[in-house]
């Protein structure tokens, strides 16, 4: 998407174009949505590629924070300051990261661009209101990981844009639950990455604009500082303990376990092994013994 996609995207949805593209995008329009959002479905799923240009020119270095990024008018400026002062330090890491090419000349900031157009078309599948007239979209994220992927399949796209903007969309909400958590762990680090992976950068930073989007100049300073706090902490994981928190070398093999615990090939295996990997991030095994004492404890536990 060019700079500025938020104007040619309502250029082409006034021609009647957009709906011939992306059809899926058409439930969303008149779709309300309970508060903390502004907009119903379709004005949030704009606003927010219009945001996200802003947080992604201020992430990557375009743009300084004392200068007003792309993006809606009615953000805070005070916000730009505060993911420059959060984020500053990695400008180039992060601009280094979405330049990479998916494929077809598409890199990876085009497809999360993409990704804020379509994150939310599941809504139009899951909607569903309770007695006390609240709006819920359980599970909306999963459901428009299928349609977004679909679309993107008849579109003609690779593979790999295609399982990449299955990520983006559907875990597209997960740094929200962590921003919900007292603290978030080294474990909750790493059971972050093991489910978005390279494309969990690009999560992190799409979460900022999601929720500037639905909240727009009525921010809870305490919920921003929250969300920017978990977006800083996934960030410095990724690019300064990578080997630690992200994907620590394995420090057994399947095989190790088969012979020191005498247990045949099958499901169990993998199992220990990923709670060993998991232990290695939150830092409690870091030595081949601590892992073999801890898959036998784990099979010993398992038996009784």
């Amino acid at each position: 998407m060019l700079p500025g996609a938020v104007r040619h995207l309502r250029s082409c949805d006034q021609l009647g174009l957009l709906s011939q593209v992306i059809p899926e995008l058409e439930p969303l329009k008149g779709m309300t949505q309970s508060p903390p959002h502004r907009f119903d479905v379709w004005q949030h799923v704009l606003y927010t590629v219009d945001t996200l240009e802003g947080v992604l020119a201020v992430a990557t270095g375009q743009i300084g924070a004392k200068k007003p990024p792309p993006g809606p008018a009615d953000i805070p400026p005070t916000v730009w300051e505060d993911i420059s002062q959060a984020l500053g330090r990695y400008t180039d890491r992060t601009a280094a990261h979405l330049s990479v090419e998916v494929s077809g000349g598409r890199d990876r900031m085009v497809l999360l661009k993409l990704a804020a157009l379509l994150h939310d078309v599941g809504k139009a599948h899951t909607r569903s209101q309770d007695a006390d007239g609240r709006i819920h979209f359980y599970r909306h994220e999963q459901v428009g990981a299928g349609i977004a992927a679909e679309r993107l399949r008849e579109l003609r796209f690779s593979g790999d844009e295609i399982a990449r903007m299955r990520v983006l969309v559907g875990q597209h909400a997960r740094p929200a639950h962590l921003s919900r958590a007292e603290r978030i762990t080294r474990r909750a680090i790493y059971r972050y990455f093991r489910a978005t992976g390279c494309a969990g950068l690009d999560v992190a930073l799409f979460s900022l604009a999601d929720h500037l989007a639905s909240r727009g100049p009525h921010l809870d300073p305490e919920r921003w500082s929250r969300r920017l706090d978990v977006v800083q902490t996934l960030l410095t994981h990724w690019f300064e303990h990578y080997d630690e928190t992200v994907a620590p070398s394995p420090l057994v093999t399947g095989r190790d376990l088969m012979s020191h615990l005498d247990l045949p090939s099958g499901p169990e295996i993998g199992r220990l092994l990923e709670a060993i990997r998991e232990a290695q991030a939150e830092g409690s095994v870091s030595t081949r013994a601590e892992a073999l004492r801890l898959a036998k404890t784990l099979t010993a536990n398992a038996e009784k």
